[in-house]
């Protein structure tokens, strides 16, 4: 019970566990007091090891990224890993929006299987590294491999954890004034960009970033200088992901 005080933004804000009880991580309190400075930053660093695809009723105290019911109503999965394979370039993804590579040097994909022996769930984690890019590109794709039907009823991408302390951009608005920066500190709580209009609009864009605090890094040039030297393509040792 270690309080926490966080700045206003116009965002939804939801004090809750995914592992459906109050314990010492998380209380389910909450209080508004007046503040005229902004709020203070803290560590995000987790006591345990996380997850890379935290499930329902099983997991690190995050928001679980998937949710599965049979045709009994029972929820959980337990997804274990089953092997990974290592691929020049980029998987195109059918049906959406996204990143691509023109030449399969450009990058590296690294795809994880995990399963659950139970009801045959399977989840494939796709990481895409790009050579002369600092980013990081993540998809997961989920399969029925069992005898019964399954319904997702939560399927996200990608759930991480960052060392450090990190302010949250994200972009506001209304009529005539769309897309107004929001800068908010960090809290452990969970923060939801979402639309209830079921698509997005001049109120709000999904739209968010991860940005140090003010002091939190020392000050750098702007201008990044030319490298003497093409980027070495990025690689995956097997020995690392066995």
């Amino acid at each position: 019970r270690r309080p926490e005080r966080v700045s206003p933004a116009r965002m939804t804000r939801t004090i809750s566990s995914s592992r459906g009880a109050s314990g010492h991580e998380h209380n389910p309190f909450a209080a508004l007091i007046w503040q005229e400075n902004e709020g203070a930053s803290f560590d995000s660093l987790r006591q345990i090891l996380p997850y890379a695809l935290p499930t329902e009723g099983r997991g690190d105290y995050r928001p679980a990224l998937l949710s599965a019911r049979d045709a009994s109503g029972q929820t959980g999965a337990a997804l274990f890993y089953q092997g990974h394979t290592i691929t020049p370039g980029k998987p195109a993804l059918p049906g959406l929006p996204a990143t691509y590579t023109e030449d399969d040097g450009e990058a590296d994909t690294l795809t994880v299987e995990m399963r659950d022996p139970l009801t045959g769930l399977t989840a494939y984690l796709s990481y895409t590294l790009f050579a002369h890019r600092p980013a990081l590109a993540a998809s997961v794709r989920y399969e029925n491999h069992g005898a019964e039907a399954l319904t997702l009823t939560r399927a996200g991408s990608l759930c991480v954890t960052l060392p450090g302390r990190w302010d949250m951009l994200h972009l506001s608005g209304a009529w005539a004034r769309e897309r107004r920066p929001e800068r908010v500190s960090p809290a452990r709580m969970t923060r939801t960009i979402s639309s209830s209009r079921g698509a997005s609009g001049h109120e709000h864009n999904p739209f968010a970033a991860l940005i140090p605090p003010p002091g939190a890094r020392p000050a750098t040039s702007t201008t990044p200088s030319p490298p003497s030297s093409p980027p070495t393509p990025p690689s995956f040792p097997a020995s690392a992901w066995a």
